[in-house]
């Protein structure tokens, strides 16, 4: 297992380990594309490989800090599952 950090930014950017399903393959995630966001650094980009082909991309845009959230995002019974 491995996890790199970006030594001048020092910023996680990389984790090497054995994937969930099958150990003998390998999970790499990589926290690529990092911005400046309020007073921190945020990757935009995070790549999901498995043996080095990349299976899953997310992408970020439209990226806000200092931003109000409503309390009722937080409410736990808001998400709770529906029974109809």
């Amino acid at each position: 297992r491995q996890f790199w950090v970006d030594k001048e930014r020092l910023v996680f950017v990389r984790l090497l380990e054995p994937a969930q399903r099958d150990t003998t393959r390998t999970s790499d995630i990589r926290f690529n594309d990092y911005r400046p966001a309020g007073d921190a650094w945020l990757s935009a980009e995070v790549a999901f490989l498995v043996d080095g082909k990349q299976r899953w991309l997310e992408q970020y845009t439209e990226i806000q800090t200092g931003t109000a959230l409503p309390d009722s995002l937080f409410d736990p019974r808001r998400w709770a599952p529906r029974k109809d």
